[in-house]
């Protein structure tokens, strides 16, 4: 693998927010430890329209547009194992599924969560070992979540639920299903204090979160400004199970004409566009490109990893542009979609696994 180095385009400041003392330290870093530079294998050449695929327990999920909405495929050896999802209004099917990145052990079977919010935003878990058996799908629970606070992302966290919202204060919930109803408790998004300006705080929503495997702590990135958080999710009882604010961190360079205006008129850059996270590692993908752009103006991207007490770890410039990836472990590979060609590629970072 090519080392190559990468100059940063700005800093990566590292905010650490006590929660019981209202003071802020700061953590200035220049570089990466370590850089590479990554080229793409094109794989799955047969394979057209796919949405989203996701690296899961050995399993590669791709998410089509057919009547199987999710295809399934040996990690390893890329053989096709079956399918998933059945598009529909019936019972057990989908429409609009969203796979958020959790899994769960039944006994020796793999189940994973999935969130539909086309259908009463239900979030199902689905078991994915007997369906793959029985060429149907079994979902083996669900749970169906109120729509007045417009959900994106939602987890499940033993016998809580941590979603956000992306209305205007990007706020974080924690949920306490009782009889079929919700214990709502809103947390605040950030420490209004660091890094982002009081009028901006209404425009800047987050767009994706990760939940570490563990459920000790939970990730969200924000789409149109440089910056990520990481919240703890307290082992304690149900009722004060609430995530707490951990850090704030962002990379790549401060946007110069960031302002409401210009938010409005779209005249903005996008930032973290994907997040990919496991019990050790967060990935994520960076673009800083201006939005009107990226359908047109293909660039080289990063894919900057930390870990997830967001000390850096290594950037892959990706010389293919990517809108979507997923990270197998066991077999050392990041795989994205180029959504402008169609394409799914393969790119091998032993180099810096090994």
């Amino acid at each position: 693998m090519k080392m190559k180095s990468i100059l940063l385009m700005g800093l990566i400041i590292i905010s650490l927010s006590c929660q019981r003392k209202n003071d802020h330290q700061l953590l200035v870093i220049n570089s990466f430890p370590e850089t590479f530079s990554l080229q793409g294998e094109h794989v799955f050449e047969d394979r057209f329209g796919i949405m989203s695929i996701h690296a899961v327990e050995g399993f590669l999920f791709l998410r089509t547009r057919g009547d199987m909405l999710f295809q399934v495929y040996d990690s390893r050896t890329m053989d096709y194992l079956g399918s998933f999802a059945r598009q529909g209004r019936g019972p057990d099917e989908f429409i609009s599924p969203r796979f958020l990145g959790q899994s769960e052990v039944m006994g020796n079977d793999l189940a994973v969560w999935v969130f539909d919010p086309a259908r009463d935003h239900k979030l199902s878990l689905i078991n994915i070992s007997r369906s793959l058996a029985e060429n149907t799908t079994i979902v083996e629970k669900t749970q169906a979540f109120p729509r007045d606070l417009s959900p994106f992302y939602m987890f499940h966290a033993d016998d809580q639920l941590i979603t956000g919202s992306t209305s205007a204060y990007s706020e974080l919930f924690s949920l306490n299903p009782i009889d079929g109803t919700f214990d709502i408790k809103p947390v605040a998004a950030m420490d209004e204090s660091l890094l982002i300006p009081d009028d901006l705080q209404r425009l800047l929503h987050f767009h994706r979160m990760a939940i570490k495997p563990d459920k000790s702590k939970l990730l969200k990135v924000m789409q149109y400004y440089p910056r990520a958080d990481i919240y703890t999710i307290p082992y304690q009882s149900a009722d004060s199970r609430l995530p707490v604010h951990l850090l704030g961190f962002r990379t790549g360079r401060m946007p110069q004409n960031i302002t409401v205006q210009n938010i409005q008129n779209e005249e903005i850059m996008l930032f973290y566009e994907n997040v990919f996270a496991d019990n050790d590692m967060i990935f994520l993908l960076l673009k800083e490109q201006l939005e009107y752009d990226i359908h047109r103006v293909p660039k080289e991207v990063y894919i900057q990893v930390f870990d997830w007490d967001a000390n850096p770890l290594v950037s892959f410039a990706i010389e293919d542009y990517i809108s979507w990836f997923t990270v197998d472990i066991p077999n050392k590979a990041i795989y994205g979609i180029n959504y402008l060609e169609d394409m799914i590629l393969r790119f091998d970072i032993g180099a810096f696994l090994d």
